[in-house]
């Protein structure tokens, strides 16, 4: 009896594991059709995904409605949000629609001279593994760059480490090619799925460590069993660190010491920004210098003619419902701290401007700090110094002042950034171009005790 009920509890198992979720179809919605009148109704016509794009598969019935940024009862309630003028609205869509167009056949043109340029120079680059397109879920070409565009993980990863290992829990899968053609599926569909190809687990993997402030690529190239895909991020001294995305493993590549790392040869690498193919006689990557930068080694794409080209949409990750109220509380706390420090400012006759792109690379110290007090290790240190570094202009100098609390009072927090000696060079700073960058966590801990940590950082104009 008991060989029995394992049997089927193995079988109940092995079928809730088959049952994987599919993109029956996807589409981009112009939700901006709702400024003229304030409402709408739009009836969309639903196509497969990929290959089929072409066959119909559904139908989907939106109502939009425009609503008022702070609903208040009526007597209180602000004046309805200005609706725009149909034809206006119209008109830009219709302009944008057109740059987008223009962008797109710019690129295809140049794209094709490029590559016949890039295969002549000579006869053993033609069988490289450097890929321009792919074909999105939703049946168009798309260059590779389209895919790839940061991603915040929105606090609800701690480090460029936990989201290597986040894209590895996700179902590796090497779906074959219908008809001979590659689909390449959305970060969006991804998640969704919670599975993908080893092409798309890469590309959410460097927009996420692109998310953490990191120079990240994905990297195409061969292993022993033939095509492979990774991501490689810019290190110190112009060595990379090599990510794998099926297993979160990390490998370090330096220039005078390559990587043991199932990486063989590499063909191209790029990101949202970025597109380089390898010039070199030999791609073996234990002989090729990762010198992106350098135009006798690595052929790159205008970065002008990328930059015009429209992204495929960024998705936004869902909080588990452990997190969702940190994260909210978390944010509440900031806005309070920061409305405090502003008037602390003001107070010394000093305007206050928030950059926001350097507030999202501090969340890593923040966990590295409480790692540390758990245990005596620190995390990520490398990832972070190198974040910072990329997110500081030119000209400009960094400067952050950490402060731990047993308690989440933003009252108290504000009090003790105001008179620490050590916060004073950050808070009082005077420096022309000066922009602040706040970021707190907060750690939970059995009968309501907290462990508070907060970074307070500038950036300023050398003096």
């Amino acid at each position: 009896k008991e060989e029995a009920e394992e049997e089927a509890e193995e079988e109940a198992v092995t079928e809730e594991e088959e049952e994987a979720e599919e993109v029956v179809s996807s589409l981009l919605l112009e939700w901006r059709k709702v400024l003229h009148l304030g409402a709408c109704s739009l009836s969309l016509e639903l196509s497969g995904a990929g290959v089929q794009s072409k066959l119909p598969v559904g139908c989907l019935e939106i109502q939009l409605s425009l609503l008022a940024p702070h609903p208040l009862p009526a007597p209180l309630a602000p004046p309805a949000p200005p609706l725009h003028e149909a034809g206006a609205v119209e008109a830009q869509l219709k302009a944008e629609r057109a740059a987008e167009l223009d962008a797109e056949r710019r690129f295809f043109s140049y794209a094709k001279a490029w590559w016949s340029d890039y295969v002549s120079s000579s006869a053993s680059l033609g069988r490289r593994p450097v890929k321009l397109f792919a074909l999105s879920e939703l049946g168009v070409q798309r260059p590779v760059t389209c895919f790839v565009r940061p991603l915040d993980s929105g606090r609800l990863l701690e480090s460029a480490a936990q989201a290597a290992h986040f894209v590895s829990l996700l179902r590796w899968e090497r779906a074959m090619p219908v008809g001979g053609t590659d689909v390449w599926q959305s970060m969006g569909a991804t998640l969704a799925r919670r599975a993908g190809e080893a092409e798309e687990l890469a590309v959410l993997l460097c927009s996420l460590l692109l998310g953490f402030g990191l120079e990240a690529y994905v990297a195409v190239g061969k292993d022993e069993a033939g095509s492979r895909v990774w991501v490689m991020s810019a290190a110190e001294q112009g060595s990379f660190t090599f990510w794998d995305p099926a297993s979160g493993a990390r490998y370090h590549h330096a220039p005078c010491s390559p990587a043991a790392s199932p990486y063989l040869s590499i063909g191209c690498a790029f990101n949202h920004e970025s597109f380089y193919a390898n010039l070199q006689e030999d791609d073996a990557l234990s002989s090729s210098s990762l010198a992106l930068g350098e135009p006798l080694l690595w052929r790159a794409i205008d970065p002008a003619l990328l930059r015009r080209l429209t992204p495929l949409p960024a998705p936004r990750l869902t909080a588990p419902a452990s997190q969702d109220g940190r994260v909210g509380r978390e944010v509440a706390l900031e806005a309070q701290l920061r409305r405090r420090l502003e008037a602390h400012r003001a107070s010394l006759d000093l305007a206050t401007s928030w950059d926001t792109a350097l507030e999202s690379t501090l969340g890593p110290a923040l966990h590295s700090y409480e790692l540390e007090a758990q245990c005596g290790a620190t995390l990520g240190a490398p990832e972070f110094k190198l974040a910072v570094k990329r997110c500081t202009p030119t000209g400009h100098t960094f400067r952050g002042y950490p402060a731990h609390f047993t308690h989440a009072r933003p009252a108290a927090m504000a009090r003790h950034l105001a008179t620490a000696a050590g916060a004073a060079g950050v808070l009082q700073c005077k420096a022309p171009r000066a922009r602040l960058a706040l970021r707190l966590r907060t750690f939970a801990y059995p009968d309501g005790v907290t462990s508070a940590w907060l970074l307070l950082a500038c950036s300023a104009a050398l003096e």
